[in-house]
């Protein structure tokens, strides 16, 4: 499982960022990280790859690649299944997750894409008081360009290992 984060995050959570251009083993298993705050709260956006899925988590109580890592995988755990992609995450991300690099981000489209994130996630916390839970549902329904305006979820669905 690939990790591409932000320096912001790698240096949150002590991760050693290695070349960017290394290869996830299947889209399921690629994900960029970032770290923004809202009303002084710290949130984290876990962001596939190929299909902009995202999952957010607060950043408070994160303070190394253990911790992130944990917390990716109850917020899987908890998510995926409830927008029905248990199979995904059962066959294909769930028995990866105990071998993790972290790299450097490596595309400026999903990093634009998940700034576009950020700014309807901070608006949806602070007008409509928002969970991350809460957010991931509202966030994976948005059409995005990237995307041909599909959405997040409509992809993620869709893929196959090979893309």
């Amino acid at each position: 499982m690939i990790f591409r984060c932000t320096t912001k995050l790698a240096k949150k959570i002590g991760a050693y960022q290695n070349s960017s251009n290394i290869e996830a083993e299947n889209s399921f298993l690629d994900w960029h990280v970032n770290l923004f705050t809202c009303q002084r709260i710290q949130y984290i956006i876990v962001t596939n790859t190929t299909s902009l899925l995202s999952v957010f988590m607060y950043g408070r109580g994160i303070t190394d690649e253990t911790d992130f890592i944990r917390g990716f995988v109850n917020i899987a755990k908890n998510y995926l299944p409830e927008i029905g992609c248990e199979f995904q995450l059962l066959k294909f991300i769930a028995p990866k997750t105990s071998v993790v690099t972290f790299t450097k981000t490596n595309s400026r489209s999903v990093l634009g894409s998940m700034n576009d994130f950020v700014n309807i996630a901070k608006w949806l916390i602070t007008e409509k008081e928002c969970s991350p839970y809460d957010l991931s549902f509202e966030i994976n329904r948005t059409p995005m360009s990237y995307l041909k305006m599909d959405s997040p979820y409509n992809v993620f669905e869709k893929m196959t290992p090979r893309e």
